[in-house]
């Protein structure tokens, strides 16, 4: 078996990953729990200031192990989405745990040496990797921080250590919340004014009104236009299939070079092109000029069948020969018979 993928053997994840991040208050962590049938992760004790309306069922997570407790809690299955809020507490108590295992990785100033940072982000990537293992949509939460770069300052989820770094390579979203006038607005296009990420191709710029109701924008505007792109993909792997099933029936119905030049003038290129079938057509078409000996007359860009190249090759050999005998009989003649030839041609001149 191949090893290789074909384009419609890719199979698009309906699992999301995703971070939102802006300033405190600007509503982060309740555009969260507006995902599909959430569980929220409170590392930043922070759900009592949702509406009480729009709060969702919660693990209060003031230490790391509570999180790995509740990941390996059969009652896990009853919800589609992990929400961790925030990813920057997330990783502070994951120090603090792997400071608790291993003392030695505090400095005497309290701070992690760079060992501690290692063991750190070790441990973040194992819980990446145990968070995937569950197959829930994952959503984090930020707080905005501040870099420079030379004169630009550029908005980025706060985070210690290299956790952004790490995280950032497996979302498929990076959605950044900010004001703008009386509106809140979440963009997932980067600028140069702030870090985004927009793996998935949603619509950037959307407006996030207050719910009122029901507190489903997450749903509405991530989860199903990813649902419904992943049902477009669906479509064009079916319509690809089915476009090279008809190719396959229509190349393997030549038979000689006629329908071969017909196919070739009338047919080829003409269908819909999608993903590589422009190429598998070309393909199908070099494989059934093999399978038939034709060969392609680059001049009158016609596929010559092999018998014609033979006549035609045939013909010249044999005016060739005749030359050639032509040749060989005067190389035979003696001086005296080339001379007597050569004064009987004279005469003939001279009467002329």
């Amino acid at each position: 078996m191949s090893l290789i993928t074909k384009p419609n053997e890719i199979k698009s994840n309906p699992v999301i990953k995703g971070l939102i991040y802006g300033v405190p208050g600007i509503g982060k962590t309740t555009i969260a729990l507006s995902a599909p049938r959430p569980l929220l992760i409170d590392f930043d004790k922070g759900l009592s200031r949702v509406k009480i309306q729009h709060r969702k069922d919660c693990v209060v997570a003031d230490d790391y192990s509570k999180l790995l407790e509740v990941l390996n809690d059969p009652a896990l299955s009853n919800y589609d989405t992990i929400v961790i809020d925030t990813l920057g507490k997330c990783v502070d108590r994951i120090a603090d745990y792997c400071a608790k295992s291993n003392p030695k990785v505090r400095q005497a100033d309290g701070q992690l040496s760079m060992k501690g940072w290692g063991t750190v982000k070790l441990t973040f990537q194992n819980l990446l990797k145990l968070l995937e293992s569950k197959n829930k949509s994952l959503i984090f939460v930020a707080h905005e921080s501040e870099e420079k770069d030379g004169d630009m300052t550029i908005k980025r989820p706060d985070c210690s250590g290299s956790a952004r770094k790490d995280i950032v390579k497996e979302l498929d979203f990076m959605g950044y919340m900010q004001a703008i006038g009386d509106r809140v607005y979440i963009t997932f296009n980067p600028t140069d004014k702030f870090y985004a990420k927009n793996s998935l191709d949603f619509m950037s710029g959307l407006a996030v009104p207050k719910p009122n109701g029901i507190n489903d924008w997450l749903e509405k505007n991530v989860f199903e236009a990813n649902f419904k792109r992943i049902q477009k993909e669906a479509e064009e792997i079916q319509f690809y299939d089915k476009l090279k099933e008809s190719l396959k029936d229509n190349i393997g119905a030549i038979s000689n070079a006629e329908s071969m030049n017909i196919y070739y003038s009338d047919t080829l290129g003409t269908h819909d092109q999608i993903w590589d079938s422009k190429i598998a057509e070309k393909k199908m078409l070099g494989e059934k000029m093999k399978e038939l000996n034709l060969i392609f007359d680059k001049e009158t860009k016609l596929f010559i069948e092999p018998e014609i190249i033979t006549t035609i090759d045939d013909k010249i050999i044999s005016i060739a020969n005749v030359v050639d005998s032509e040749i060989a009989a005067i190389r035979e003649l003696t001086e005296e018979e080339k001379k007597a030839i050569n004064d009987e041609e004279i005469d003939l001149m001279r009467a002329g």
